[in-house]
């Protein structure tokens, strides 16, 4: 057994928010052994991981390491996540802190369904490291993306949204495998991939089913293509004949293309689709092939946010390959983990029945040496997981993005994908003649659609007022007066107040005393009729569990000079005062109080008051977003 020079030594996850951070808090402490951390010896261990996993200058560039071997280490947590699918966490935000003589802790930001995919990354990279052999580094990579394949979340739209969540300082919170919370209380949304806590129920059980949804889009006078519903290869035969040739077979409730055979173009090919889609799928949908250029609509809240054309898996002759060999030169690009335009992986193309169809259908086969420019396709239906190539549409006409927002209205869908074949996406519907194939209610993402996503969703950045209190009410003379003035008058807002003694909304009681100050925000924060929070934080628990919050925008706090018993408030302003715009600090009983923005003195606990209800019925600005980073 080889000699471990780093091992993980111990993992904490902190629930709640720390200054500057979205999500939760990983902490993993790393033990070194003496020799690690030899000058002479820290270039070389750093090699073993940069070997196996590249990533690229930008991920190591905004990366403040203290050695190349920390360095290393993180780089290569991120890349393993990163080509593994799973939320990246920010590098420019990672914590290094020495731990103890021989060790370090590291800290990650992600939420806290992530952790053990984190905790498989780090493992794997400090497996890299302790390989003294420097040969297992490919079967080290190979079975650790198989483990964190098999972890939460999965699927590109949660990578996505927690990566554009941290990067845009909106407060996410995993309450499961697969739901997150953006933003608090009544700004707050609930997503599951790009499912949201609006989209109707009944859009997305009609969509899901590939023939009900086409019934319905046709009934609202929608292009959609001649459809029979078939069982039995005798049904098929009956309705190939109703319908004609050439035609589309694809199983009535799968996802991602799968099991759709595109372009068949005889009885034959019929009976061995019809053979394979049924081993996948009882019921199918038969319907005619529409020609033409397969174009993706994202739609999000009544707008088009972005548009994808898709080809179907295909090479174009150079005069001297064979099409075996072209097939080969594009499965290379696989290898080296190319990217289509879009940013999404290039796939294999697989040959199949259905590739040896198509190239019958043209007159060749695979030995055959095409002339320089010729389009060969190889399969029917435009998917990339096929091999499929996209592209992002533009001067796509203004009736066929109407005419795709239409068609996600009729479903009652708040996000929705519509695939839609086009023969020339620049010309109208009414000059040609089209078809929508399918309505997607959990479309892909992207990082270019995830700033108008979170512009039109959470338009604050899911955030409302919020006041932290450090101590009990009895101890702040100016809270009875506020508490005055906001039964007089508090412009409809619900405040949800968590007090030592119980958590309220409104007036509503929604818990008794004892939890501690992030399990009573929590509560809260959860709330979707919660307009804005005041928070009373009387003793440390925060410290070990983070804040139910991201950002604090008045902190009443203690002045410089404190009493007995009052330490752990000077160890809370250490860990949490850059959270907070704004600190009115001074004696909570007696004494003036001083507003960190204007500098000015309060004198009175009126003042104070006043200044705690303006924050609280302020309205939150709209949030700025940026494009997303790559």
């Amino acid at each position: 057994m080889s000699k471990q020079l780093v091992k993980l030594a111990e993992s904490v996850v902190i629930p709640g928010f720390v200054p500057g951070a979205s999500a939760s808090l990983h902490l993993f402490t790393l033990a070194f052994d003496a020799e690690t951390m030899e000058a002479s010896t820290i270039g070389v261990l750093a090699a073993r991981v940069t070997d196996a996993l590249v990533a690229p200058e930008s991920a190591h560039a905004t990366l403040k390491a203290p050695n190349a071997l920390l360095h290393s280490i993180v780089i290569g947590a991120w890349q393993l996540l990163n080509v593994s699918g799973k939320p990246r966490f920010p590098v420019d935000r990672v914590l290094i802190r020495p731990s103890s003589r021989s060790g370090v802790m590291l800290g990650f930001q992600l939420p806290a369904n992530c952790n053990p995919a984190m905790r498989i990354a780090l493992q794997a990279v400090l497996d890299l490291v302790n390989d003294a052999s420097g040969r297992k580094g490919h079967s080290v990579v190979k079975r650790a993306k198989a483990l964190l394949g098999r972890q939460h979340p999965t699927g590109i739209n949660p990578k996505v949204i927690v990566e554009y969540a941290g990067q845009s300082g909106v407060a996410i919170t995993s309450s499961s495998a697969h739901y997150y919370m953006l933003g608090i209380g009544r700004q707050a949304r609930w997503l599951a991939s790009s499912i949201t806590d609006r989209t109707s129920s009944m859009g997305v059980s009609q969509a899901k089913d590939k023939f009900l949804s086409l019934s319905a889009l046709r009934q609202a006078g929608l292009p959609v293509p001649q459809q029979r519903l078939v069982r039995t290869m005798a049904e098929a035969k009956v309705a190939a004949k109703a319908l004609g040739y050439p035609l589309v077979l694809k199983p009535v409730a799968l996802d991602k293309g799968e099991g759709v055979i595109a372009g068949i173009h005889d009885e034959a090919m019929l009976q061995t689709a019809f053979e394979h889609v049924a081993t996948i799928s009882e019921r199918m949908v038969l319907e005619k092939f529409v020609e033409g250029l397969d174009l993706r609509f994202t739609i999000v809240n009544g707008e088009s946010q972005r548009i994808v054309a898709r080809r179907a898996a295909a090479v174009e002759g150079d005069g001297a390959s064979s099409i075996a060999e072209l097939i080969a030169q594009h499965n290379r690009r696989t290898t080296n983990g190319e990217l289509m335009e879009t940013g999404y992986p290039i796939h294999r193309i697989e040959v199949d029945w259905e590739t040896e169809h198509w190239l019958a259908h043209q007159g060749l086969a695979m030995d055959a040496v095409p002339e320089i420019g010729r389009h060969i396709r190889l399969k029917g239906a435009a998917n990339s997981s096929k091999g499929g190539m996209g592209f992002y549409a533009t001067d796509v006409h203004p009736d066929l993005i109407a005419m795709a927002k239409r068609a996600v209205r009729v479903l009652h869908l708040d996000i929705g994908g519509v695939d839609m074949l086009v023969p020339d996406y620049t010309r109208s519907w009414r000059e040609q003649t089209v078809g929508i194939c399918e309505i997607n209610a959990q479309p892909q993402l992207s990082g270019r659609t995830m700033k108008p996503l979170f512009e039109s969703i959470l338009p604050t950045g899911g955030r409302v007022p919020v006041v932290v209190v450090l101590g009990t009410p009895e101890e702040h003379e100016w809270y009875p007066i506020f508490c005055q003035q906001w039964a007089a008058q508090n412009h409809g807002v619900r405040l949800g107040t968590a007090l030592p003694n119980g958590v309220w909304l409104g007036d509503e009681c929604l818990a008794g005393s004892g939890r501690g100050a992030y399990a009573d925000g929590m509560m809260l924060a959860l709330d979707p009729e919660l307009d804005a929070m005041m928070l009373f934080i009387t003793e440390h628990s925060s410290l070990r569990s983070g804040m139910p919050v991201n950002r604090v925008d008045v902190l009443l706090a203690p002045g410089s000079t404190l009493l007995p018993g009052e330490q752990w408030r000077a160890d809370w302003l250490r860990v949490y005062q850059d959270m907070c715009v704004e600190v009115v600090s001074g004696r909570p009983s007696g004494g003036s109080w001083i507003h960190s923005l204007s500098g000015e003195m309060l004198h009175s606990v009126g003042e104070v008051a006043n200044i705690v209800k303006e924050a609280l019925v302020r309205s939150v600005p709209t949030q700025v977003y940026s494009e997303a980073a790559t």
